[in-house]
């Protein structure tokens, strides 16, 4: 089960808590799905119900797009993959599309469908997009790399990560870059790629038969990679770190990270990474240190299975869907600085500049309590 399949289901189950009803949760069927190359379209942002007052305090704008599976930025410019017209707590990965925000007028620019893609991430001056195998994708558009133009969201080169996978693990494939260095994990492997051309400059194994790699997070430095590691009940869950520029293997923990759950999240610090997971019961986030991946710190109170972290502009943020709740905390200690009530969680996106939440039903430009920047 991929981590964004686990997040769907908490998101699920909050909308059944939060609504009282089962609405939302079955998939329609997919349609007939434009190419990737389709024509971009420019569109104004658009109105959105007035929100709750606890969550207007936190929201400067909002651009309603639909349910939002991943979430990267540029100086200015927000990159996101979502959906059209979801039901709140439904995400089909085969309904996928990718589109940019200007972070100015928060003006959308939609780039078309790109049917699997899950993740996404900016390296040598292109966007990368990745797909995976998912019900309703065609076998040509299942795991591919999209080189996409990061203006015009043309696709300018496919090249398939199919020699990757060779588990049968069907996590789907994760990005992650910095600076120069692009890496993807999928299947037990991750492999740094050349960040203009997408060729694979080496490869490194990371997992055991039946685990896959769920999440990717590069420490602000981009010295060090880490890498989580979703598993079965027998193998486990785990986290490596891995040298960012050679992928030689410095150190590996396989604590109890959940089994069969999506596998653990992860938000890198310059000391280490939270690592945020599920466990069955509920869910906890600790930080691991950079040195030998033991555990330093520990998110404090009780959090759900939907409990996502996430690190930008100096600050640690996280979201619970199933708990209803967005909070800021201190990235060395896991304090909480600041929270608001957030039904249905998301994914956070920041930078020294501003800090932006893609939910169920688009993204929100965020202006957080002032607590969530101190220290």
């Amino acid at each position: 089960m991929a981590r964004r399949a686990r997040v769907g289901i908490a998101v699920a189950l909050s909308v059944l808590l939060l609504a009282g009803c089962a609405t939302g949760n079955a998939h329609p069927s997919p349609t007939a799905i434009e190419s990737p190359t389709a024509a971009p379209t420019t569109s104004s942002p658009q109105p959105t119900p007035s929100p709750s007052p606890a969550l207007a305090a936190w929201i400067s704008r909002s651009i309603r797009t639909g349910p939002v599976g991943a979430i990267a930025l540029a100086p200015n410019a927000i990159y996101i993959i979502y959906e059209k017209s979801q039901p709140a707590g439904s995400y089909d990965p085969a309904l996928a599309r990718v589109a940019i925000i200007d972070r100015s007028t928060g003006e959308l620019h939609d780039g078309g469908a790109f049917p699997g893609a899950q993740s996404l991430a900016l390296a040598g001056g292109y966007l990368w997009v990745a797909s995976g195998a998912s019900p309703g994708v065609n076998r040509s558009d299942a795991n591919v790399l999209y080189r996409v133009d990061a203006s015009s969201l043309v696709v300018e080169r496919r090249i398939s990560l199919g020699r990757l996978v060779s588990n049968g693990n069907y996590e789907p494939p994760v990005l992650a870059a910095i600076g120069g260095r692009l890496w993807v994990g999928y299947g037990v492997h991750v492999a740094r790629l050349d960040p203009t051309t997408g060729a694979v400059l080496h490869t490194s194994t990371v997992g055991n038969p039946g685990a896959g790699v769920s999440s990717l997070a590069i420490d602000p430095s981009g010295r060090v990679l880490y890498v989580g590691m979703a598993g079965d009940c027998v193998t486990g869950a785990s986290v490596a770190e891995v040298n960012s520029t050679t992928g030689m293997r410095i150190a590996t923990t396989s604590a109890y990270y959940g089994c069969d759950l999506g596998g653990p999240n992860l938000a890198a610090t310059g000391d280490g990474v939270w690592v945020a997971y599920a466990t069955g019961l509920e869910g906890a986030a600790a930080e691991l240190r950079a040195s030998d991946l033991e555990q330093s710190a520990l998110i404090p109170g009780q959090h759900s299975n939907g409990i996502e972290a996430f690190t930008g502009g100096g600050v640690l943020w996280l979201t619970d869907g199933m708990a209803g709740e967005l909070f800021c905390a201190d990235p060395a200690t896991g304090a909480t600085r600041a929270s608001v009530i957030w039904p249905l969680g998301g994914l956070v996106a920041a930078d020294a500049r501003g800090a932006f939440l893609g939910g169920y039903d688009g993204v929100s430009f965020l202006r957080p309590d002032p607590l969530c920047r101190a220290g």
